[in-house]
């Protein structure tokens, strides 16, 4: 085939394209040039509207942030003051408002202490496999609860440590104070005046001292605490409760009798008061015996209640209201007749306090009872049954009733020592 006629046709084509060589480069450059300004204004469009939207992501993601640091920071806040009033609460019962309880200040637990820093426990809660972010999305008393776990662990070596065991980590001296003051405190409350007591009666008290403690394998069995505890006559017994923080001392008094108690005297005055309506539920309350023994009056009653018996004796008279005595000390007055009181016992009161005028009456009793034996027999019983009816009969008052009682027992001791059987 021949292609000359072709060669030909493509040479005076090619000619006529390159003439338009320049016009064609200078179009393609500014199609370019277009193409290029057009891109460009697409792509900042596109990237400003990714920059809008992940903007928007940013702004959710930001103000959700927020929202939980607000509520961690509102969790914080609560567990502040909730941890802040718990220690203004311990506070306050360290002070030891009960009288009951008292708590070891004299020792020193500097060195036990431990020096905790808030790295240590972020340190600590990461190894509990948690992030602190979590606290946004839990409550007060759960983020309170973790930072109170941390505190038991942290000053577990302290807090361990029981009571017998601080006491032997502390001066021997101090433990000796703590422990003589937790002997005051168990001090029974009723007080009771050991005077009032009979001095060969006083032998009878015992005290009991009860130490409640852990175990009874206890430091205060031997020295040195053991010479430093609050002890009675006895060797102190020690009762384990188990309660390793705790040591507790019950004292016990016995032998003690209830008319030694304080106040029991302003009880009985006031039992007695005869303005009272009410005064006992048993309706023979006033056989009761009285709680109170009559004081030794050295024999003064006795011969205060012979003294009152009818002819021969009648010594001393009750004459309106007014019981008197016949009496050498009452030479100077009216009579021969000294005042005692205005009732039985406070003539029985001033009479005890006279001495010389007990001796007196004494002597005169004494006189009179030997020069006719079987009268003074015959008279005395019949004074004896004479007070007995009137007490049944309920005439006395009971302030007095007691003591006419007790003149009855003295006159029949009297008939007894003379040898005249009743």
């Amino acid at each position: 085939m021949k292609l000359e006629a072709h060669e030909q046709k493509l040479k005076e084509a090619s000619e006529t394209f390159f003439k338009n060589k320049n016009t064609i480069q200078a179009g393609c450059q500014k199609y370019k040039e277009r193409a290029d300004q057009k891109w460009k204004i697409y792509l900042h469009w596109k990237r400003c509207d990714k920059a809008a939207e992940l903007y928007g992501v940013l702004r959710v993601k930001v103000e959700e942030i927020q929202e939980k640091c607000q509520h961690l920071h509102s969790n914080l806040d609560k567990v502040y003051r909730d941890l802040e009033q718990s220690y203004h609460e311990v506070s306050r019962q360290s002070t030891n408002d009960n009288p009951f309880i008292h708590t070891i200040q004299r020792i020193n637990l500097q060195s036990k202490r431990p020096k905790v820093t808030g790295e240590d426990f972020i340190r600590w809660y990461r190894e509990q496999s948690e992030s602190l972010t979590n606290w946004s999305e839990k409550k007060a008393e759960d983020v309170k609860n973790e930072i109170l776990k941390f505190v038991d662990e942290a000053y577990y070596p302290l807090t361990s440590m029981t009571l017998e065991e601080v006491l032997a980590d502390s001066n021997p001296e101090d433990a000796g104070q703590d422990l003589q003051q937790l002997g005051k405190l168990a001090v029974p409350l009723w007080q009771y005046e050991l005077a009032e007591i009979p001095v060969q009666q006083q032998h009878l008290i015992t005290e009991f001292y009860y130490y409640g403690v852990e175990s009874n394998n206890t430091i205060f069995s031997n020295p040195p605490l053991s010479n430093r505890l609050a002890r009675g006559n006895n060797n102190p017994s020690f009762v384990p409760t188990g309660d390793p923080h705790k040591v507790m001392l019950f004292r016990v008094e016995v032998g003690v009798p209830l008319f030694a108690f304080n106040g029991m005297r302003d009880m009985e005055s006031a039992y007695l008061d005869p303005n009272k309506v009410f005064k006992h539920l048993h309706r023979n309350w006033t056989n009761l015996p009285n709680l109170i023994p009559q004081e030794d009056d050295g024999g003064a009653l006795r011969w205060f209640a012979l003294a009152l018996a009818p002819d021969p004796y009648k010594l001393i008279v009750n004459q309106r209201r007014q019981y008197s005595v016949y009496t050498d000390q009452a030479k100077k007055l009216e009579d021969q007749v000294l005042p005692l009181g205005g009732d039985r016992k406070s003539a029985f009161q001033a009479f005890k306090r006279n001495l010389r005028l007990i001796k007196e009456i004494t002597e005169k009793i004494e006189r009179i009872t030997y020069e006719d034996q079987e009268k003074a027999k015959v008279v005395l019983e019949k004074y004896i049954n004479h007070l007995n009816q009137v007490l049944k009969g309920g005439q006395v008052d009971a302030q007095i009733k007691e003591q006419v009682e007790m003149e009855i027992q003295e006159i029949e001791a009297y008939l007894e020592n003379v040898g005249v059987i009743i």
